[in-house]
């Protein structure tokens, strides 16, 4: 008869089981690791939901009268495209070139943690198999709410950096492609006083009348905007949140947008002041370019919020720009960038006029460019106020797409966007 195994020992044939227990375990563990779900190493661009961030198939080509650029989404449903610059309509679509979409990498966010705000991220569709990029607007326990093309975030107005002003930014003129008839485009500069010292063919040149006398030029704006029916007493005026890479995207309505940013390359001597201007309603922002003084300065009305010593130039020519956005106030150039908070009234505040000006000895101008912000808008396509009517939830995240009137996003998902939703962060 066998004898009882003493108390506190372990059974002779489990021992001798344990290794191979051991290894059943290390195999199952194994063949976990391997089935897990992978992270993918790149995701391509689908759609035009990110542009003009990233960018899915697209069509480019040079405008055929005045050469500007074009890019637009692809496919498309029309013929022809319209160069939204010098406003020519016939450029046949058929000679465009295809470009492939872009393709970016994902980084897996570190483990307990979540995406910044502003952060561009790969996601996994709601009820899709596919995934998608968007842009992190909402944290966790925010009430988000668009409004006037703006978006606020319990109340508080969400500011973008100067970077990321500048990739989100869509151009409206460039003056360094010229129409063949450029009073029949959609930006004309004009005189704002006559007699004037400024040659407005065929380039921008300015002669000083008297000394200590100011002339400036004023921007006007009639876009000619595809499946837009205005009245014929009321054309559609100044710069609106038209995006041209939508060609044949036919909208019931556009906007008229506050947030825009001009810049000048000019040609001057050591006597020159040179201004850029943007009113809105009572409020005068300028950036001065002062050669005299070799100065450059930053005002609202009659505050100098920002001066800085102007660099020497070995060939007399210079860049200044200015921009208003997201209630901030910006000088560029060659002296650095200099932004400065505004205190806006965002209902009181006009439309903007944008201006260049100068006195004191000729300017030739080499570049002048016109930018729009993005203006975001509510599901409806409308900047009336709108939020998803609940405050997120504590692993919920509010995503944006880029561009406005195509991106399905956090507007019409019918399912929030969870933290295990997100893939990681993406970089091209």
């Amino acid at each position: 008869m066998a004898g009882q195994p003493s108390r506190g020992r372990t059974p002779r044939r489990l021992v001798t089981q344990l290794p191979w227990l051991g290894l059943f375990l290390v195999l199952i563990a194994g063949a976990l690791w391997l089935l897990r779900p992978r992270l993918p190493a790149a995701i391509e661009i689908t759609g035009h939901s990110m542009l003009p961030t990233l960018w899915g198939s697209s069509l480019e080509m040079p405008c055929q009268d005045c050469g500007y650029p074009l890019r637009c989404s692809s496919p498309l449903d029309v013929a022809t495209l319209l160069c939204s610059n010098c406003g020519y309509d016939e450029n046949l679509a058929s000679l465009a070139t295809e470009r492939e979409p872009d393709r970016v990498h994902i980084v897996a966010l570190p483990r307990g943690s979540g995406p910044a705000r502003w952060d561009l991220v790969a996601i996994r569709l709601p009820g899709k198999s596919a995934y998608a990029v968007k842009r992190v607007i909402g944290l966790p326990g925010e009430l988000i709410r668009i409004q006037g093309g703006e978006i606020y975030a319990d109340k508080q107005l969400l500011q973008k950096s100067w970077q990321l002003f500048e990739q989100l930014r869509v151009e409206v003129h460039h003056l360094g492609y010229q129409a063949a008839n450029p009073d029949d485009g959609p930006s004309t500069w004009k005189a704002e006083q006559l007699p004037t010292g400024w040659t407005l063919s065929p380039s921008l040149q300015f002669q000083p009348r008297e000394e200590g006398t100011w002339d400036y030029l004023v921007l006007e704006r009639q876009p000619a905007i595809p499946g837009l029916v205005t009245p014929p007493d009321q054309p559609l005026r100044g710069i609106v949140d038209y995006q041209p890479a939508n060609q044949g995207l036919a909208r019931p309505r556009l906007h008229q947008l506050r947030d825009v940013m001009v810049e000048a390359d000019l040609a001057a001597t050591p006597l020159t002041h040179f201004r850029l201007e943007i009113r809105r309603g009572d409020a005068v922002y300028r950036a001065e370019l002062d050669l005299p003084e070799q100065q450059v300065r930053l005002s609202s009305g009659p505050d100098v919020l920002a001066s800085a010593p102007l660099p020497p130039s070995t060939d007399s020519r210079w860049k200044i720009g200015l921009a208003v956005f997201d209630r901030q106030l910006v000088m560029t150039g060659a002296a650095g960038n200099h932004l400065v908070p505004l205190e806006i009234d965002r209902e009181g505040d006009g439309y903007p006029v944008v201006l260049l000006g100068a006195s004191g000895a000729a300017v030739q101008l080499k570049g002048l460019r016109v930018w729009r912000d993005v203006h975001y808008l509510g599901p409806d396509l409308t900047d009336e106020s709108w939020n998803p009517g609940r405050i997120l939830g504590k692993e919920e995240y509010f995503l944006l797409g880029d561009n406005m009137p195509v991106s399905e996003d956090s507007r019409q998902w019918r399912t929030s966007i969870q933290r295990r939703d997100i893939l990681g962060t993406v970089r091209e």
